[in-house]
């Protein structure tokens, strides 16, 4: 569009900069998450969620041209349609498995128990490969087996958040054995961690027995935390560092990342663009399910499954150099 996004960046980190050496206020995480991010050469890009600081170098409008044209580029999702005849057979065995209804089987007329759903649901995959249809039937069959009935308070503390939910959700879509893609789980805990050098979520290439370079990384924080702005703020700090660290250190142009924060998701990734100018963006922020009866939020958000999916393609071997 004619403007030269770098300079406009840079006068950005110099007034940044003047803020912390001359300016009348301080830097804090929860109100200057773009600013201080800024001095690590990362432009935070989430739309229509801007700092105005920034807007004095970098307007609104181009702000969002460069968020939806970062992210046009990295991606095709065309062509990837849950089909409507597996979407509404999955629909009637998620309510059948929610109300406990009594199965009609010659050999058994108990109730609808999660294994047989299970069993259902494993009949709808199409093929022998992990098509974004298959990776979503995957997420759902595992939801049915691991969600609980009901949530009490304020939901799962971190471990179990990460080991019961956001696992059996985020597996599927992000692990890849045969392609040679794992998603661990490396800095997971219920007490306040220390500052570590890992994140809580990590996806890696393997080869053979050998852990091989990052292509993704994650933080989560439990559902308590969720008006805990510090927090969440230093967290996503975090993981774009990371992000970053991992672009640098493999020389990838495209790294994925994700914060969970209870039962939600928000999905970036990051491009570095040139040697002082990382550009984070946000893909999508969607509700993840939390017990049973919240599964069908994931047929509703299924378009941004799909994207989050296609996005993540990007850092797979040959696809990004």
């Amino acid at each position: 569009m004619g403007i030269d996004i770098s300079e406009c960046f840079h006068n950005f980190q110099l007034a940044v900069k003047g803020m912390l050496d001359y300016g009348p206020k301080k830097l804090t995480l929860e109100e200057h998450t773009q600013n201080i991010l800024a001095l690590s050469s990362i432009l935070l890009l989430k739309p229509g969620r801007t700092h105005p600081d920034l807007h004095q170098h970098i307007d609104y409008d181009t702000c969002d041209q460069l968020l939806d044209h970062i992210l046009r580029s990295h991606v095709k999702t065309q062509g990837h349609v849950f089909p409507d005849g597996i979407k509404n057979s999955v629909e009637k065995i998620v309510k059948c498995i929610v109300d406990s209804e009594p199965l009609n089987l010659p050999a058994y007329t108990g109730n609808y128990t999660r294994m047989f759903a299970s069993h259902e649901i494993t009949t709808l995959l199409e093929g022998a490969t992990l098509s974004p249809a298959n990776r979503i039937l995957l997420a759902i069959r595992n939801m049915v087996e691991c969600l609980p009935r009901h949530m009490v308070g304020d939901g799962p503390l971190e471990t179990e958040l990460v080991t019961r939910h956001l696992q059996s959700v985020l597996l599927p879509l992000f692990e890849d054995m045969d392609a040679g893609i794992v998603l661990r789980w490396t800095s997971v805990s219920d007490d306040e961690k220390m500052i570590t050098t890992r994140p809580d979520a990590s996806m890696n290439f393997v080869r053979g027995a050998s852990l091989g370079h990052r292509v993704g990384c994650g933080e989560v924080k439990p559902q308590y935390q969720a008006l805990n702005h510090n927090a969440i703020a230093k967290d996503l700090i975090r993981v774009c560092h990371m992000a970053k660290d991992a672009s640098d250190k493999n020389q990838a142009r495209v790294t994925f990342a994700f914060l969970a924060v209870g039962n939600h998701g928000t999905f970036y990734i990051l491009q570095r663009a040139q040697e002082h100018l990382y550009l984070m963006c946000e893909i999508e922020h969607v509700q993840l399910p939390m017990v049973l009866a919240e599964i069908p939020i994931f047929f509703k958000i299924n378009e941004e499954v799909q994207k989050i999916h296609g996005y993540r393609r990007y850092t797979e071997p040959g696809i990004v150099q």
